[in-house]
């Protein structure tokens, strides 16, 4: 989670910082200034941010990537797109688990006993793991080279139909949520 917050930090800084002269500004140095108008966009930035990234943790933790898959096929996003996602997903993974046999391998030969000796096998793990990433994205393509690559890829799980219950208290707790919104920015 602290990936996201670091790109957010860095973009709420540049949208705090100001260059110029107003006369408004609560604090200058060297030319850069914050003002209070400043701090309440880079407040907004952060709100929203975190809204976003909440949403999206929740969505990727409590759904199954097939369900996503799926549900980016049924609303009509191209299936060459989805089948994208799902090829990046599944390597992802492929990845991160030749990345660990690796690491594995070189702490049991001592390769992070010191300093020097983890900088050596960190840039040797990196150059493996792409040399392997490299031919394993070469003999994909000639494998769907060979099924002529127009195939698309067979969901895992059939779609589940919408349950209209579930669309209807969805849309209500929605348009609750709008309201409460409104209503805390008309009293504002």
């Amino acid at each position: 989670m602290s990936a996201p917050w670091v790109f957010i930090l860095i973009g709420v800084i540049a949208v705090i910082i100001n260059f110029g002269s107003h006369k408004d500004a609560l604090v200058s140095f060297f030319g850069l200034e914050i003002t209070a108008q400043s701090l309440d966009a880079g407040a907004l930035i952060v709100g929203r941010a975190f809204a976003v990234t909440a949403a999206v943790m929740l969505l990727a933790c409590t759904t199954p990537i097939s369900e996503l898959l799926m549900g980016m096929r049924r609303i009509g996003i191209p299936g060459v797109l989805v089948d994208i996602s799902a090829a990046t997903y599944r390597m992802i993974f492929l990845l991160l688990d030749r990345a660990g046999a690796i690491r594995r391998a070189q702490a049991a030969r001592l390769g992070y006993t010191n300093s020097r000796r983890a900088t050596s096998s960190m840039g040797q793990l990196l150059a493996t793991v792409f040399v392997s990433s490299w031919d394993r994205a070469r003999r994909l393509e000639a494998g769907l080279d060979g099924r002529g690559g127009t195939a698309e890829l067979v969901p895992i799980r059939p779609a589940k139909p919408f349950s209209g219950r579930f669309i209807f208290w969805t849309l209500i707790a929605n348009l609750l949520a709008a309201a409460l919104v409104i209503t805390i920015w008309w009293w504002k």
